[in-house]
């Protein structure tokens, strides 16, 4: 059995962050584990095409804490593209009628005020008198009531949650529209990489980052320390651990996973709060037939009943529409948010590839005579070690008091060390749900563990081991 004085068990956003805050204060006796064959969690960038696509997180949003980290690199450009939004029945839809209706969609995501309902009970209730009133003339409310797939598509993906069931106001995702920068060419990894490379002398990456240990065992809450197992027999003995896994994972496992069970307050968080998903697919074209602008598709209300009635692909109308790479040409990228995920997810490459050419020519076939069939796509699957994407609030959680700062709550040893510590986007008020919230938890707990050790009674531990 190893000994060492930090376990990290994650090597995403988190957990990278959180060894980058330890190096920077002279703390080097630690190691990370990680389940994966890579480093990066729900930041995973792939090559594709001409370029890379990111199949996880994407997007930066301006002065964020991931945005100040890097804004002096020359990493990231302005995202200048706009959105076509294509109704199933009307066409393209002008712009002065889709800016008023995302206009709306994003007050109502940043107004803050909480409401004790689902937003899918309350777009039903008041569809009316929050969008179709934004217009008076007929034909535009009548478009605006044939509207709602688009406005529901706008508020899933910035929510996560699949069937709308996050509350009204509550933490959730980061908004996309908040999105103004984009990675020039090395996607969202860069990041990390830039995270790893500041301190990779004194950090030894290499023999830091230990992959594919998937951790299986927690035994904490005894004087000597917490015992850390993996299912490739690896064992480590430490004074503290910071658990960096989603809370999608911890769902899953965290009857099993900690010894003891963790406390009553902490489960109940972990299964009451939300954790939902969006199926990302990029598709490579062999040509590259569009202009340059992304894409969005609304599907009028009898247009859907038909299409998941009667259609070749009802599976297809959960797509949003679709939106260009940086520097990536001939490579567009998709948002799949809704009931039909995990049937996505089953589905072969062959069939999704004739599922996004059928789509594209439904909506754009009017415009462009030449779609051409994508050659080859990569997706982003429900992975057990993240068991979805984006954390967010429900119901029960918010008539229960039970926010993600209760998964952040730290659980001390016998003798008072923070011996069992928990990061992630889940767990940070800031950034809820988002690579920042992950970064700035990496730090926060990092932070708890330094500043531990500088108590003038506490040995300090920096270079022990």
């Amino acid at each position: 059995m190893a000994s060492t004085r930090i376990v990290i068990v994650g090597a995403g956003a988190a957990g990278i962050s959180a060894a980058s805050r330890l190096i920077e204060n002279g703390f080097s006796n630690f190691v990370i584990l990680e389940a994966e064959d890579r480093v990066g969690g729900r930041i995973c960038t792939r090559r594709l095409g001409d370029g890379v696509v990111d199949l996880g997180a994407q997007y930066c949003i301006k002065d964020s804490v991931v945005h100040r980290l890097v804004k002096d690199l020359d990493l990231l450009e302005e995202r200048n593209v706009s959105t076509h939004v294509y109704h199933s029945q009307n066409g393209r839809l002008e712009e002065s009628f889709v800016k008023k209706l995302q206009d709306k969609v994003a007050e109502l995501y940043h107004r803050g005020e909480v409401k004790n309902v689902e937003w899918k009970q309350y777009l039903e209730d008041h569809f009316d008198d929050e969008f179709t009133n934004l217009f008076h003339d007929e034909r535009e409310r009548l478009l605006a009531k044939d509207n709602f797939d688009f406005v529901k598509k706008l508020m899933l993906r910035g929510t996560g949650s699949i069937c709308l069931n996050g509350v009204y106001g509550a933490a959730s995702g980061e908004f996309t529209r908040d999105f103004s920068l984009q990675w020039k060419t090395h996607g969202y990894q860069v990041f990390l990489n830039f995270l790893m490379k500041k301190h990779r002398r004194a950090l030894q990456f290499d023999s830091k980052v230990i992959l594919k240990s998937e951790v299986t065992k927690i035994e904490w809450g005894g004087e000597c320390g917490a015992k850390v197992i993996c299912t490739n027999g690896l064992q480590y003995l430490c004074d503290c651990v910071i658990v960096t896994v989603s809370l999608g994972a911890l769902k899953e496992q965290h009857n099993t996973l900690f010894s003891p069970a963790l406390p009553t307050r902490k489960q109940k968080a972990i299964e009451i709060l939300g954790f939902g998903s969006i199926l990302k697919v990029s598709f490579c074209f062999s040509k590259k037939w569009w202009s340059d602008n992304d894409f969005a598709f609304a599907w009028g209300e009898k247009d859907l009943k038909d299409a998941l009635r009667e259609g070749e692909h009802p599976w297809m109308t959960n797509c949003m529409g679709f939106c260009l790479v940086p520097n990536n040409s001939n490579v567009l990228t998709t948002w799949f948010v809704g009931s039909y995920l995990a049937t996505l997810e089953t589905i072969s490459d062959g069939v999704l590839l004739d599922g996004a050419h059928w789509l594209l020519q439904r909506f754009l076939g009017g415009t462009f005579r030449n779609i051409t069939k994508p050659v080859k796509l990569e997706r982003w699957c429900t992975n057990p070690h993240f068991g979805g994407m984006i954390s967010y609030e429900t119901l029960d959680s918010i008539r229960c008091g039970v926010t993600g700062e209760v998964l952040a709550e730290t659980l001390v040893s016998k003798v008072g060390t923070p011996q069992l510590l928990f990061a992630g986007e889940a767990t940070n008020k800031v950034g809820y749900g988002s690579v920042n919230g992950a970064v700035l938890s990496g730090f926060r707990e990092a932070d708890k563990i330094i500043n531990f050790y500088k108590l003038p009674w506490i040995p300090n531990p920096k270079f022990q081991y």
